[in-house]
């Protein structure tokens, strides 16, 4: 089941004359410049899966923020890079699919990288309302910081420049203000207690992919994803049913390690960090490792977990 898409017969309020304000944003930029740490830090929750490895998002997610009159819907999506097979191809057209429908496009940059042909494509392709967003300030020294700020400005039609650490949350609340007096007279789509519209079973699907980025190493986390089959929640605990999709034999001893050790160690972590959706239950958590070879370019694995 792919994401769905938004339009104005979805909304929660009909009618010209609205009482209330949104603004879709869109958060785009290369692969690895922060975007998902970005949207958990102005939902003020764990949304986007977060790793310091590139490509860690492949597919689009959505974090609602409302206050007040107003409610944001942002949109985290995957880098923009050159795909070289069918999973990248997807990944790679959920970010651009991003662009329909946004209203404010923050376009992120990590100042101690050069500027690419990439980004310079992005900032062609991005039509509406651009905002810089200069992330990661705490690891570059002031004057390469106005560089960068400089040069960018020279290559796109920016409203505003924000310098930020979105891991520090340094500059986050006045990005988050200036989007929240940006957004125009209009509908909300989601209710106000909401901060995704993701499946539950994406979101702990997500929890585990995480965890085995983190854990391991390589070309391994690129070649394998998470399905979860099956939630089951009860009075004081919930049981999980998932499924690890990998590639070989050989990947799935590397994952399961040495008498379970390293899926046991992934698990436990997991089951922490699953606990918080719950209300605090006790998770218990269930992986079967499956070898599904070129799972990546099988439609109906991609259609289950979310990508297409």
């Amino acid at each position: 089941m792919s994401s769905p898409e938004y339009n104005s017969s979805d909304c929660l309020q009909t009618g010209e004359n609205f009482s209330t304000r949104s603004a879709f944003v869109s958060l785009i930029g290369n692969s690895n410049v922060g975007k998902s740490t970005l949207l958990n830090a102005l939902i003020g929750s764990k949304i986007s899966a977060v790793t310091h490895k590139v490509q860690t998002t492949r597919t689009r997610i959505r974090g609602i923020y409302t206050k007040d009159d107003v409610q944001l819907v942002f949109v985290d999506t995957p880098g923009i890079f050159i795909p070289r097979c069918q999973l990248e191809r997807v990944i790679v057209k959920n970010a651009w699919r991003a662009f329909a429908g946004t209203d404010i496009f923050c376009f992120i940059i990590d100042p101690r990288r050069p500027i690419s042909d990439s980004t310079k494509d992005i900032l062609r392709k991005a039509n509406g309302k651009l905002v810089l967003v200069i992330n990661k300030i705490d690891l570059v020294e002031k004057p390469r910081l106005l560089e960068v700020a400089q040069e960018l400005n020279s290559l796109g039609h920016f409203e505003k420049t924000f310098m930020i650490s979105a891991l520090k949350g340094n500059g986050v609340a006045d990005l988050m203000n200036y989007l929240l007096k940006s957004a125009q007279p209009g509908p909300w789509y989601f209710d106000k207690e909401d901060e995704t519209d993701m499946p539950l079973g994406f979101n702990l699907s997500e929890i585990l992919r995480e965890k085995l980025f983190i854990r391991l190493h390589q070309e391994l986390p690129y070649s394998l994803t998470v399905e979860t089959e099956n939630i089951e929640i009860l009075d004081r605990s919930v049981k999980i049913r998932q499924v690890l999709h990998v590639m070989s034999e050989s990947h799935k001893m590397i994952v399961i390690g040495s008498c379970g050790k390293t899926i046991g160690t992934i698990r436990k972590s997991a089951e922490r960090e699953m606990a918080n959706l719950f209300s605090g239950r006790k998770v218990y958590l269930s992986i079967f490792v499956r070898v599904s070879p070129n799972w990546g370019e099988k439609s109906d694995i991609l259609n289950t977990i979310n990508y297409i």
